[in-house]
């Protein structure tokens, strides 16, 4: 069975702010604060993708240029991005 596909305004996060090349989730999080509309857009798209784990180990290593060596460890690291981006968590610690 096929996984639903990655929504689309989270792909584009990624490549903007997750890539290895421009890395910056601190610039992220700031224009999540400021535009309230749009944070929620992501966040949805965030909840959807750690609830249904729409997020294999290859696209995100195609889409952030980042492998990771197992899927717990991919998804302890999006958990950990979410809680900085959205619950006052500390800067993820898994992914890099």
């Amino acid at each position: 069975m096929d996984k639903k596909p990655v929504p689309y305004e989270w792909m584009m996060m990624i490549h903007l702010f997750a890539h290895t090349n421009n890395y910056d989730l601190d610039a992220l999080k700031e224009g999540l604060q400021l535009e309230p509309e749009w944070s929620e857009i992501i966040r949805r798209n965030f909840d959807e993708v750690l609830e249904k784990r729409l997020v294999t180990l290859e696209w995100y290593d195609k889409h952030a240029n980042h492998g990771l060596d197992d899927e717990e460890t991919l998804y302890r690291y999006l958990q950990e991005m979410y809680d900085y981006l959205f619950n006052d968590g500390p800067l993820p610690e898994s992914g890099y």
